[in-house]
This record gives structure tokens, C-alpha cells and sequence, in this order.
């Protein structure tokens, strides 16, 4: 092949390879998927959220106490009375309540009442549940629980007393011991005479000695007959009644008696 022949060669190939990578043509290049080129808009389309309400959670509260207004103490036997009413939800909702009451009872309701069978510690819980939050909250107590009373049987004393008050003091009393083993909510101690007396008096002391009561009875003479005053000792002293043992009762004339007395203690 001739130089000029060659040459024409050349001239026609670069002809053809200029047509395929023209200006308007850009030829093949790698490129960083990062990089946008100048004037080409991109976006990006996100799902509208919307986030959710955060509750503080619901505060579990209740108060215990004794059914019987008249006993401080928690008893077996007594209903007990446990209140979470005191409870509160800072999300504003209704409140459910649950109660495990530490003995293999279980109740709900704001207010349960519970009596127990046996002496002992219990722990009581409550759980109170958020219908607004569904969110929950526990507290428990431990509590304790004696021996209720066991109410005693009737005690009968009867004796005969004469005798007379002077100036230096009583000429004769009677004195009785009565057993109070276990403590009583209530003792009322009745004296009944029979016989002549102006005034007939009774003291009760429990078994440290200390004064549960004293009374003067038939004191109002009328005429020739007696307007018989007949009040008894009655004592509702929880203290006092917490004084078990031997208990005693004393008879003495505050005048002139004689006669016949029967002394009856009764319990609650």
C-alpha cells in the first residue's frame, strides 16, 4: 500500500470515530452515584409521623384501718379496711384497682375489705392500671394482725358485808380477785345489794392496780324505805382493758350496811 493510499485510510477512520462521540455526545465516564450534575433537581419523599404522647405512669396509694372504730388495733376476725383513694394518674385516665392482700386473697375495686383468719405479718399490695396510659404501679405495705378478742364468759361474785364508815376509816371490805385473761373491747361490772345500807361503795382495779372505776351505791334513803342507786362500772378503756390478769373488786361501806351483794362482770 502506497503512502497516499495509507494517508486516505486514516483521514476516513477519523471521520467515522468523530461521528459516533460527537459534541452533543458525551462519551462513557465513571461517575460517583453521590454526584448530581449542575442544574438536575433531586428529592426525597419521607412518611409523615406522628410521634406518639409520653404519660408519666398512675401512683399507687392506699391508707389501712380497723373496721371497728373503737379497736386501734388490726384483729383477725374484724374487717379491715384498705383505701386507695389516695391513688392518682397524672395522664388523667380512669384507674383500675387490684389487691393481693398477702394471706392467698386476692379482690379489686377501690376500697376492699378483708378480714383475716390467722394472726400474723401480711404484705398487701395494690397494683393500679391507666386506661389512658395503660401504664400500671405497685406499692405494698406490710401489716399486722393479733389475736382478736375472745369475749369471756359472765363472772359471778356474791358475798355478805356489815360494817360501817367512821372517821378513821372503814370498819371491814370485802375484796375479790376475777380472772381476765385476754383483753376485752368492753367489761361492765354490776353491783346488786340486799339488805339495809345508806351507802354502799365499790372500787375496780385491774391487774397492775390501776383504778378502772369507782362508784357509790345505795345512797338515797326516803324516809324509811331506799331509792336504790345501782350504776355500774363500765370500762371501754383500751389501755386499761390491755391490763389483763387478776383482776380484783372492792366492797366497803360508806355508812352503815348490812346485807347481801352479788357483783356481775360481763364482757364484749
Amino acid at each position: 500500500m502506497s503512502l497516499r493510499t495509507l494517508a486516505a485510510a486514516l483521514i476516513l477512520l477519523s471521520t467515522v470515530v468523530s461521528g459516533c462521540f460527537g459534541s452533543d455526545d458525551a462519551a462513557p465516564s465513571s461517575t460517583d452515584p453521590s454526584e448530581t450534575a449542575a442544574g438536575t433537581a433531586t428529592s426525597t419523599s419521607t412518611p409523615n409521623q406522628t410521634e406518639a404522647p409520653s404519660f408519666e405512669p398512675p401512683i399507687a396509694d392506699f391508707t389501712v384501718a380497723s373496721s371497728d372504730a373503737n379497736n386501734t388495733n388490726l384483729t383477725t376476725g374484724v374487717e379491715i379496711l384498705f383505701n386507695a383513694s389516695a391513688s392518682s394518674d397524672p395522664a388523667g385516665g380512669n384507674l383500675s384497682f387490684a389487691w393481693d392482700l398477702g394471706d392467698g386473697n386476692a379482690t379489686d375495686g377501690v376500697v376492699a375489705n378483708h378480714s383475716f383468719a390467722a394472726a400474723g405479718n401480711f404484705t398487701v399490695t395494690l397494683t393500679v392500671t391507666s386506661d389512658a396510659s395503660g401504664l400500671n404501679h405497685s406499692t405494698n405495705q406490710t401489716i399486722t394482725v393479733v389475736e382478736g378478742y375472745t369475749t369471756l364468759a359472765p363472772i359471778t361474785i356474791t358475798g355478805t358485808i356489815t360494817g360501817a364508815y367512821y372517821g378513821a376509816g372503814y370498819t371491814t371490805s370485802n375484796s375479790h380477785n376475777f380472772e381476765v385473761p385476754t383483753q376485752q373491747k368492753k367489761m361492765t361490772v354490776q353491783l346488786r345489794f340486799s339488805g339495809t345500807a345508806i351507802d354502799l361503795d365499790f372500787d375496780v382495779l385491774t391487774a397492775k392496780g390501776t383504778e378502772a372505776g369507782s362508784e357509790a351505791a345505795f345512797n338515797e334513803p326516803t324516809g324509811t324505805a331506799f331509792d336504790p342507786h345501782e350504776p355500774d362500772i363500765v370500762v371501754e378503756d383500751e389501755k386499761l382493758l390491755s391490763e389483763v390478769g387478776t383482776w380484783k373488786v372492792i366492797i366497803y361501806p360508806g355508812e352503815s350496811v348490812d346485807g347481801d351483794y352479788t357483783v356481775t362482770v360481763t364482757f364484749e
